[in-house]
């Protein structure tokens, strides 16, 4: 009897790419490559490149970690690699979306050996220093899970809305104070941020006209259902690494608990690997 498949993710922000440190640069893709994930949603990408000068890097990026990928459009800030043996390439979508300095990836992907078990996966980025433009970006994922293709079946034509499997983000912000579990870290007090820039960068006005850490993008996704699988994962009662699928990969279909630096999707996916972040700015 075959084992059933599990589906693995990372979530992975290696500042600048390291900024053209090749052996700090291979050292990382090592690391990743040791981890065998399903899907790897990387960000900083800075220097990859479809073609030209950046297109060396990025296949041997890829080489190394034994999956295929895509690159964001505008400054291919961001990626998504998955495993060919697992999902093949439907399509790639064009997210140059208004307002968004570092574009995500996002696509399409159908289960290898399937007629039509389809899936989302995607990365992204928030802006670094606008609570703003972080709240206008995080009402642009949702755009993903909205995805409906029409598949073939006995009865005819059938619509079906596409499930977001993962989404690696990079969101900039926190944890809506009221989703915080027993033993988390409380939210900053925005006084005890001794850098003056950060905290212009992670709180906004409310309407009350106090200063409050930026939980805005946290309770925007929670609102369209995506959830933290990281975080929900890390927060069952038996942990992450003892907690088993209670239904078969491909047909779990109940939204989860919940976002900040996180792995989002709109069924739970078993992911149970921490994300990866050994250099994440802020």
């Amino acid at each position: 009897m075959n084992r059933p498949r599990r589906i693995t993710a990372a979530s992975c922000n290696f500042e600048l790419n390291d900024d053209g440190d090749y052996p700090t640069w291979l050292a990382m893709h090592e690391r990743l490559a040791r981890l065998d994930v399903t899907f790897l949603c990387r960000r900083e990408t800075f220097g990859y490149t479809p073609s030209g000068p950046g297109v060396r890097l990025f296949a041997e990026s890829k080489r190394i970690l034994k999956r295929a990928g895509e690159l964001s459009p505008g400054k291919h800030a961001t990626a998504l690699y998955y495993d060919p043996e697992v999902s093949e390439h439907i399509d790639v979508w064009d997210t140059d979306w208004p307002s968004w300095l570092l574009q995500p990836t996002a696509m399409p992907l159908r289960v290898r050996g399937t007629r039509d078990v389809d899936l989302v996966a995607g990365s992204g980025h928030l802006h670094y220093n606008s609570p703003t433009q972080r709240k206008a970006q995080a009402e642009n994922p949702p755009r993903l899970a909205d995805r409906v293709d029409t598949y073939a079946d006995d009865d005819g034509p059938l619509q079906r809305k596409l499930p977001v499997l993962v989404l690696g983000l990079g969101a900039n912000s926190y944890v809506d104070r009221g989703q915080l579990g027993l033993g988390e870290q409380p939210l900053p007090r925005l006084t005890k941020i001794n850098d003056a820039q950060h905290r212009a960068h992670r709180n906004y006005e409310s309407v009350t006209a106090e200063q409050v850490m930026d939980c805005q993008p946290d309770r925007i996704l929670l609102m369209a259902a995506l959830a933290d699988a990281a975080r929900h994962s890390a927060l069952l009662p038996a942990g992450p690494r003892n907690s088993q699928p209670s239904h078969p990969p491909w047909r779990r279909a109940t939204p989860t608990g919940r976002p900040t630096g996180w792995s989002a999707s709109t069924p739970p996916t078993g992911c149970h690997r921490p994300s990866c972040a050994p250099r994440s700015s802020a």
